[in-house]
């Protein structure tokens, strides 16, 4: 079940949603269940899969990429798997750990990138390396981000390659890393080499009687839907994107898909689409535009429910939109700079800011200002995981499990 794993960033297909946790409105330090040391710090966001945490990492003394499987119970490390990385160009906020993993029944996978080369290592959830895959020439502006997912026997990964203005979206049997089918991206020469790489997370979307589709973003693509199993295209929404593809894609309610893009850390443009499937055929259409006054996030994913779409800026303004017709419901300063993107559970909405502070306020149609909680010195940059009634932060090299309990 859902509640028992948030198996990649963002959970249950990236949704940031949650009912498993009953956390309180104002979370306190009293609900710290655990404080993990992890060996280095690391922008990747923790995820869970039954009763283990994984967390990944840079080791700055050992110019090592490390991950570490935790023990949800108690906190204490059960291994820790380790390679060797040479750094690549990236961005000051970028981090040599900043893919979050993903994991199945098979196991648990890590992107990461070393020098001009990057690569996709499958671990059993014991530690043992089952297959690694080495993905060559690969360079970027802002350096590696994309994090893999893995669906129905196929974990699907993203690499560019910025020099020669190609990039390929992978697809890989979960088993032994053969390779079931690989898409090649063109850029087209008029275009900028910086919008070429999406560092964003694929989705899946799941409509009735459709086959399993593929989604992925990408600045010259627009929004592409592929057979998982095959990669055949099955349908494209291009609205001719011009900026950066950083945060990742939303796949909510009744074909609803969104997904902002922008550049010096705002979001300057995005769309919510709207795709059916009937009687054999696929169809897609643009549902609402929006542009650098709407509120976008550049690196924070948003939420969207049945009924709203969140968004969370950089700088700390949420603007809340109905799903509807796209106006705004409100839009407020929240306050903080953030990069890790917001998670909706049980009705509160949740988010941890560069400041060190956890973020908490209601969801819906009225603005109420957040309890805020510090817990650390660093930024928070990562993104929080909840699953069996606890809730996982990162902070720099420390991972926090934090029980979940009701409001007396």
């Amino acid at each position: 079940p859902a509640e028992e794993h948030w198996a990649r960033f963002r959970g249950s297909n990236g949704s940031g949603t949650s009912n498993a946790a009953l956390l309180a409105s104002a979370p306190s330090k009293a609900d710290f269940r655990w404080v993990t040391k992890l060996p280095g710090e690391g922008h990747s966001s923790p995820i869970i899969f039954g009763d283990t945490a994984y967390a990944s990492s840079y080791i700055e003394e050992t110019n090592e990429i490390a991950l570490t499987a935790v023990s949800l119970t108690d906190g204490r490390s059960r291994w820790t798997w380790t390679a060797t990385v040479k750094d690549h160009p990236k961005h000051k906020f970028n981090h040599i750990a900043s893919s979050t993993p993903c994991a199945d029944d098979q196991g648990v996978y890590l992107s990461w990138a070393s020098e001009a080369h990057s690569f996709l290592t499958a671990l059993t959830h014991e530690g043992e390396q089952r297959w690694q895959r080495e993905f060559k020439s690969f360079t970027s502006d802002h350096g590696f981000a994309s994090s893999p997912i893995a669906e129905n026997g196929v974990v699907v990964v993203q690499s560019d390659d910025k020099e020669r203005r190609t990039g390929s979206l992978l697809a890989l049997s979960t088993r032994d890393g053969a390779t079931l089918w690989q898409v090649s991206r063109a850029a087209p020469a008029s275009d900028a080499d910086k919008y070429l790489t999406a560092y964003s997370t694929p989705a899946m979307l799941n409509l009735p009687q459709a086959p399993a589709c593929l989604v992925t973003v990408q600045t010259h693509e627009g929004f592409v839907g592929r057979d998982l199993q095959t990669g055949k295209e099955l349908w494209r929404c291009n609205p001719g994107f011009r900026f950066r593809s950083v945060s990742s894609l939303v796949s909510g309610p009744e074909g609803h898909l969104f997904a902002a893009f922008g550049s010096g850390g705002k979001g300057k443009e995005g769309s919510l689409v709207r795709v059916s499937y009937k009687d054999g055929k696929w169809d897609s259409e643009v549902a609402r535009s929006f542009g650098i006054s709407d509120g976008l996030g550049y690196v924070p994913t948003a939420l969207l429910t049945d009924r709203l779409l969140y968004l969370w800026g950089d700088g700390g303004v949420l603007t809340v939109r109905t799903l509807a017709s796209g106006d705004a419901v409100y839009k407020e300063r929240v306050r903080g700079n953030f990069f890790g993107s917001p998670i909706l559970v049980n009705g509160e909405l949740h988010a941890l800011s560069r400041e060190g502070e956890w973020l908490t306020l209601p969801a819906g149609e009225t603005f109420s200002e957040p309890n805020r909680l510090s817990i650390s010195e660093v930024d928070l940059c990562t993104t929080p995981a909840v699953a069996r009634g606890l809730v996982l932060v990162r902070a720099g090299d420390e991972l926090i499990c934090v029980s979940g309990r009701k409001d007396e």
